[in-house]
């Protein structure tokens, strides 16, 4: 064998590991890898541990007054924009019906004023 290699075939040599290691890659970074199927075996083989886990988080989350706090503020703003936005025709014909009592006028003003007070940064 000749000991000058010649470019040719340092090309053929660089593609060929080129490929190899375009293959391992891909082997291990497709959809259908073995790691996903071990790293899945594994989660298995663990999933009472981690069911018993997740339980007891969302448990705890759950059971927390915060989490209760959130829950029913989340729930109570959902439905007062609900029933506003069913309602909307109804409350403008009172609004402006109201808003022709100049002192209920002015009521409405100084509630209004008081709402923006108590939501300024």
């Amino acid at each position: 064998m000749n000991k000058d290699i010649s470019e040719l075939e340092i090309q053929v040599l660089n593609t060929a590991k080129n490929s190899v290691a375009q293959a391992i890659s891909d082997t291990f970074s497709g959809y259908n890898n073995p790691l996903n199927k071990l790293c899945g075996s594994v989660v298995d083989s663990h999933s009472d541990e981690l069911k018993e886990i997740f339980e007891d988080s969302i448990r705890s989350i759950v059971k927390s007054d915060d989490f209760r706090k959130s829950v029913k503020e989340a729930m109570n703003h959902k439905i007062a924009r609900a029933l506003v936005s069913k309602m909307e025709g109804t409350v403008d014909q009172a609004v402006n019906t109201l808003r022709q009592d100049p002192t209920i006028k002015a009521k409405m003003v100084i509630a209004i004023e008081n709402i923006i007070k108590e939501n300024e940064l």
